[in-house]
């Protein structure tokens, strides 16, 4: 029941998708607050169940028990901020890179259709698989 549930949910997802009508991204009239965009996605990234299991679940095959855990929590802390920092950093470049499309209706209406397709893609497939 979950893993139809779940497959209906993406594929009306990527209807909705396909059918929505292309919206323009204006950066210049958008009331961006920096500090509470920062404080928004703190909070977003501290709740994220998915980054807690996955961090609980990856950090103790790196610890070595027989040394202090703290130094090696931190270290484990560190580099995985500053993998992210660069991924996100790279993120935000290639949105800087591709900026012209999110102003243009036409490349936005393809960019609904082919997320959205690839939503109803996801869902079939998730309704199709045996487990």
């Amino acid at each position: 029941i979950v893993k139809i549930s779940g497959a209906a949910y993406l594929v009306w997802l990527g209807v909705q998708k396909w059918r929505a009508v292309p919206q323009e991204i204006d950066a210049d009239s958008a009331q961006l607050k920096p500090n509470a965009l920062f404080i928004e996605g703190l909070l977003v990234n501290l709740t994220n169940p998915k980054a807690i299991v996955f961090i609980a679940a990856l950090t103790p095959q790196f610890i070595d028990p027989s040394r202090p855990q703290w130094p090696q929590f931190l270290i484990i802390g560190l580099t995985m901020c500053g993998v992210d920092t660069v991924v996100m950093s790279c993120y935000a470049l290639l949105a800087t890179r591709l900026r012209h499309w999110l102003h243009d209706a036409r490349s936005l209406k393809a960019q609904n259709r082919f997320f959205g397709g690839v939503f109803v893609g996801a869902g079939v497939l998730l309704a199709s698989s045996s487990r």
